[in-house]
């Protein structure tokens, strides 16, 4: 059973917080950054197909600059670690 746990429970905690992420990062932006966003259909695709490689994905399409290279390496490094944290407190959590 800690198997699919340490499974399942970071991989929803992750997409849950790829999914905050892009929604937050949507009010953010400008008309024109906007314009190249994923449409909401296909973001969901990405997110469940891609995971946390939808994140800088998804800041080189709507920021083709440094300023995006510099979020998406923030952003996705800020989102791996949540990853390995929560795979790591549930380790810890279940005596391994």
């Amino acid at each position: 059973m800690l198997d699919v746990l340490e499974l399942l429970v970071p991989w929803f905690v992750t997409t849950t917080a790829i999914f905050a992420l892009l929604r937050w990062d949507d009010g953010r932006m400008s008309p024109d950054e906007l314009a190249r966003a994923w449409p909401q259909t296909s973001k969901v695709c990405a997110v469940i197909g891609f995971s946390f490689l939808a994140v800088p994905i998804h800041f080189a399409r709507t920021r083709p600059n440094l300023r995006g290279v510099g979020l998406a390496l923030l952003w996705t490094a800020a989102i791996l670690a949540l990853n390995v944290g929560t795979a790591a407190l549930i380790d810890l959590l279940g005596g391994g």
